[in-house]
């Protein structure tokens, strides 16, 4: 059996070996029986996906012939690795979720308020910023702010970090930038 020809997704390439594994134990086939067996599945899986697993399950194996104990079959092996591609692929999607964008915004107000800091979505498609400058959302008419919090967005705007949004809060509509009435415009981004 040719372990090392497999290609692409673990789990595929672990089904196909898992088949033809099956196949060459009904048929007694001498290339899933015995040590030889065990080593060529293990260093398959070390050059495919999990080259940790396979160096310790390879030494393991050593170890075991060393000390002449029972090792586990080829189809028990078979079935670590099974679980342990279940297991890095779960950890995988978890460190997936977890590196989403999140994007730096005015509104990152306190955790107890909505439960977040961040959130993906650029600040000047944020609902809460254009509630807060504007004093309304399209999207979300009826959606309000406390006023506490509508402070703290717009004093958030004059930190260093967010000032470059000014010039994209004014472009949306956001904050007027009417030379002729420079007092509304201020007044829009000082606190009040």
């Amino acid at each position: 059996m040719h372990a090392t020809l497999g290609r692409g997704d673990p789990l595929e390439w672990y089904n196909e070996w898992s088949l033809e594994c099956s196949r060459a134990i009904a048929y007694n086939l001498p290339d899933v029986q015995g040590l030889p067996a065990i080593i060529d599945f293990l260093e398959a899986v070390g050059s495919k996906f999990l080259p940790s697993l396979a160096q310790h399950l390879l030494f393991q194996v050593m170890i075991d012939e060393c000390l002449e104990r029972a090792s586990p079959t080829l189809t028990q092996y078979g079935n670590i690795v099974f679980f342990s591609t279940q297991q890095e692929r779960s950890r995988s999607k978890e460190q997936n979720k977890n590196q989403r964008k999140s994007t730096k915004c005015p509104c990152q107000l306190p955790k107890n308020y909505q439960n977040r800091y961040s959130h993906p979505w650029d600040p000047e498609e944020c609902r809460n910023v254009e509630i807060a400058l504007t004093g309304k959302c399209i999207d979300q008419p009826n959606k309000k702010l406390p006023e506490k919090v509508i402070k703290e967005i717009k004093s958030k705007i004059h930190n260093p970090q967010f000032k470059h949004l000014i010039p994209k809060f004014v472009k949306k509509g956001w904050l007027t930038n009417d030379h002729k009435n420079k007092k509304a415009f201020l007044r829009d981004l000082l606190i009040i």
